[in-house]
């Protein structure tokens, strides 16, 4: 069950900016939710990443200078 779902838009395309927002009603639902998507292959080039809040805030504070490009690699999810 989800609480609600938001989806930015891009004003000047009117497409999605690639990615949303799901509101659960508890932390498991989250965490569960997460388990079954986070690498669930889209197409032959896409798959989908799942962050609960915590991560994403983490991932987001990260300082600039402790930032270090992934290696590049062959598509592979």
């Amino acid at each position: 069950n989800c609480g609600c779902l938001w989806m930015p838009m891009d004003p000047d395309t009117n497409l999605t900016s690639n990615y949303c927002f799901i509101e659960f009603n508890t932390p498991q639902e989250a965490q569960n939710a997460k388990e079954k998507t986070h690498g669930y292959k889209l197409d032959s080039s896409h798959c989908l990443a799942a962050y609960t809040l915590d991560e994403f805030e983490r991932l987001m504070n990260v300082k600039e200078e402790e930032w270090e490009a992934p290696e590049s690699k062959p598509y592979v999810c």
